[in-house]
């Protein structure tokens, strides 16, 4: 699972180490940290070799301390975490917002304030869940966050994105060639849909029988999270953390069918994305509105 982290603050990573049965595992000697941006045409360093920390909520766990220089834009963190006897790595995206904090949580469901039972490691992991499965469910993001894909250029002017509400485009190059100042000032960025064109070109592609690869950096993410769909994300959150029932159905996202009505306002199609009818209702609703085709 992808953890998040904010943007423009000092924070805090983890990770855990298992055997192979996947059981925790307590690893021997120091554990090296490094971390990679994943940014516009290549991946920088932003820190190497960093001695990890033991984190306190977890036997199994490390942690390292990233900078508010280190944190300062949006992007996902490739880490590293390099034992004696193994490595692993995690993703870490760094994003503008959070769909509530920890102190709307806690009031929420009080019970929750339990620092042994529910330590703050802990809590994160479970909004970072049921985060993830909303905008996994739904098909949007509704915090900031930045993204690069590279795909075969198409040879045309016009190249649709995997995002919608697209606020900022960082970057274009074709072959990790990054495009001029004045390539990227005649780029035009329909951002609500996701789609970027050139009204005078294209994007790569035109060499018959050569295979270019183009690469996009953009910000993404919808302007408003709809007050509903924070409290039934907080209301998946809360399931999570006590594991009443199943927050996460295999292949989350596609649904199964539960014999609701599929004219019932607020379920979409009676499908079951969580084990939660309240939840589907808002995060059902929400997948309708925003799973439109994107172009006309």
């Amino acid at each position: 699972m992808q953890q998040r982290i904010l943007r423009g603050v000092p924070a805090t990573i983890r990770a855990s180490f298992v055997d192979q049965d996947g059981s925790p595992f307590t690893v021997a000697g120091t554990v090296a940290v490094t971390v990679h941006a994943v940014s516009m045409l290549g991946a920088d360093v932003i820190a190497a070799g960093t001695p990890a920390t033991s984190d306190p909520g977890d036997p199994a766990g490390v942690t390292a301390s990233l900078t508010e220089a280190q944190t300062a834009s949006l992007d996902t963190l490739a880490v590293t975490w390099t034992a004696p006897d193994r490595e692993i790595r995690t993703s870490v995206a760094i994003v503008g917002a959070y769909f509530f904090s920890l102190e709307e949580l806690l009031e929420f469901e009080p019970r929750l304030r339990n620092e042994t039972r529910f330590p703050r490691s802990k809590l994160l992991t479970f909004r970072a869940q049921a985060e993830g499965a909303a905008e996994s469910v739904i098909g949007v993001s509704f915090v900031p966050r930045a993204r690069t894909v590279t795909m075969p250029a198409n040879g045309f002017g016009q190249v649709v994105l995997p995002d919608q509400f697209v606020t900022n485009l960082i970057g274009v190059g074709v072959d990790g060639v990054p495009f001029t100042t004045v390539e990227m000032a005649a780029v035009v960025v329909d951002g609500d849909p996701g789609i970027i064109s050139r009204p005078t070109g294209v994007f790569g592609g035109g060499t018959l029988g050569v295979v270019q690869q183009l690469t996009v950096t953009y910000e993404f993410g919808a302007p408003v999270l709809p007050e509903d769909l924070k409290e039934a994300t907080m209301l998946l959150c809360r399931s999570v953390a006590f594991r009443r029932r199943s927050a996460f159905p295999d292949k989350a996202g596609q649904g199964r069918e539960t014999g609701v009505p599929a004219g019932e306002v607020g379920v979409a199609r009676g499908y079951d994305y969580t084990g939660i009818d309240d939840v589907n209702r808002v995060f059902g609703r929400y997948r309708d509105i925003y799973r439109a085709p994107k172009i006309q």
